[in-house]
């Protein structure tokens, strides 16, 4: 059954699409990546349904692309947007948000500075700005964006941390704070906390073979540090695994809640803190264990926040002692320290013998909290799955975990992010023979594809009438036929 997608288009006017959110796991839609050689991928919401999607491509130095994505899944640009022509041999990782008026900003290291540039929805430039100290090393950047399109920009230069505030056109806005503690620190993470202020996670340590710890501090809108004179101890004994910068969420009552894995014990373990709005430690000196069972490992921690009841859903990787054997495990966690789900969680997927889980991510779709990941055989190809939990750590999905891809090949970098009621999942993989991007989205039902939560609804503007049956005569045959128009008979007024 075929749907037309673009209820604000003009029968009369409105091609049909080349692409749309694709319902067979084995298909999935591909993203227009203008056949280059993807790496390195990033996604975020735009905020209206739709998602932006940046990638390094390899094939020619590591140019910097964007594409985006409606809410339908179709490329908004017939070849993606070239952000920056670069000539590297090698990279580092960049950053990827979308500001309060839902245009992409972007943010990497360069030659010889840190370079952000910010584009339209239409994919024209916004601005661009160059960052640091041209004669120290930079490297991690990380944004947040703020009120009125403006953002914070945080990276490091040689072993120290500069946190710069931008304007809504790419100026910087006010002076640089320079945070130098002695030993190396590093930016992991900015997120958002409300009213103009925002949170700063950073890797600290002591000489190059030293433990690994995270700190945070929350600034105001006039950039003036909150939660003291110096960042704040997430945990104060173990070790992050080495070149780890754990992402974080803003909780909805301006605190933030961290997540990590220890490796300083007798076994690796997964573990989260949190902090309140005013900088308070609510899970002691070192966070919580997000499990109780230390027979097994529990590495990779992603947190989502539900907006409701402010409680954290916390996914990680299980496994087996030797780490041979993967699952995913999922708990949810309250401000007061609570395993909501039981001491050792929920299963997600079992753990399977000879497989590995990678690139875990979590996302809050409503009142849903989503884990999306690639299993990764030792043989044969692999695959990505994902779950969908309630707040009661049932599976919202009719099958748990659901096959997001199925394709043949090997599949990287995934990547994943909020649309409209729906979990937006991006990926590089060689099913064509070559690196590509792909996208698929999973519905808040659980399915994949348009939710035909109105059968018969072919304009998508929520009623099943006269629109839809002259929809189907314009495009008879291509790509509708005597099925459609039974489907619009049938469930005429359905939907009002």
């Amino acid at each position: 059954m075929h749907r037309l997608l673009a209820s604000t288009c003009l029968l009369a006017t409105c091609g049909l699409a080349t692409a749309q959110w694709s319902n067979d796991s084995d298909v999935n839609t591909p993203v227009d990546d203008g056949g280059t050689s993807p790496a390195v991928t990033h996604s975020v919401s735009d905020g209206d349904g739709g998602a932006w999607v940046a990638w390094y491509d390899a094939s020619s130095g590591y140019d910097v692309m964007l594409q985006h994505l409606d809410a339908t899944g179709v490329s908004t640009f017939d070849e993606p947007v070239l952000v920056d022509d670069q000539t590297n041999s090698s990279v580092q990782d960049f950053e990827l948000t979308a500001d309060a008026l839902g245009r992409a900003v972007l943010a990497w290291p360069g030659d010889s500075s840190i370079e952000v540039a910010c584009v339209n929805i239409d994919g024209s430039i916004a601005w661009t700005n160059e960052f640091g100290d041209s004669g120290a090393f930079l490297g991690q950047a990380q944004l947040a964006p703020l009120p009125a399109g403006f953002m914070a920009l945080a990276w490091a230069e040689d072993d120290r941390s500069v946190i710069q505030r931008i304007t809504v056109t790419g100026a910087a806005y006010g002076s640089a704070v320079v945070l130098d503690i002695g030993g190396t620190l590093i930016p992991a993470d900015l997120q958002p906390s409300g009213g103009g202020s925002f949170i700063a996670s950073f890797v600290h340590y002591e000489g190059f073979t030293g433990p690994k710890r995270l700190k945070a501090q929350k600034y105001n809108s006039s950039m003036a540090a909150i939660w003291g004179l110096v960042p704040i101890d997430i945990f104060t004994s173990g070790s992050l695994q080495f070149g780890n910068y754990p992402e974080f969420v803003a909780d909805t009552e301006g605190g933030g809640v961290f997540s990590w894995y220890d490796t300083g014990g007798s076994s690796l373990m997964a573990r989260m803190q949190w902090v309140d709005s005013d900088g308070t430690i609510l899970m002691g000196t070192n966070g919580m264990a997000v499990t109780t069972e230390t027979s097994m490992v529990h590495v990779g921690p992603r947190v989502c926040i539900d907006p409701l009841s402010n409680e954290a859903t916390v996914f990680w990787i299980r496994q087996n002692s030797s780490q041979s054997s993967s699952g995913i495990q999922a708990n949810r966690i309250d401000m007061t320290g609570s395993r909501l789900w039981g001491q050792t969680g929920v299963s997600v997927m079992p753990l399977a013998l000879f497989t590995g889980c990678l690139d875990l991510h979590a996302v809050q779709i409503g009142t849903l909290a989503t884990g999306s990941w690639i299993i990764d055989p030792t043989v044969g190809d692999n695959r990505i799955a994902g779950a969908g939990l309630d707040a009661t750590g049932a599976s919202a999905w009719p099958v748990t975990p659901v096959t997001i891809s199925n394709a043949s090949g090997t599949k990287t970098d995934l990547t994943a992010c909020p649309g409209d009621q729906m979990l937006v999942t991006c990926w590089v993989d060689d099913r064509d023979g070559a690196d590509g991007l792909h996208a698929q989205n999973v519905n808040d039902s659980g399915t994949l594809g348009i939710d035909a939560a109105c059968p018969g609804d072919i304009n998508d503007d929520g009623q099943v009438g006269v629109d839809d049956l002259l929809a189907v005569i314009a495009a008879w045959q291509n790509p509708y036929t005597v099925d459609d128009l039974l489907l619009v008979i049938a469930q005429w007024d359905s939907c009002d």
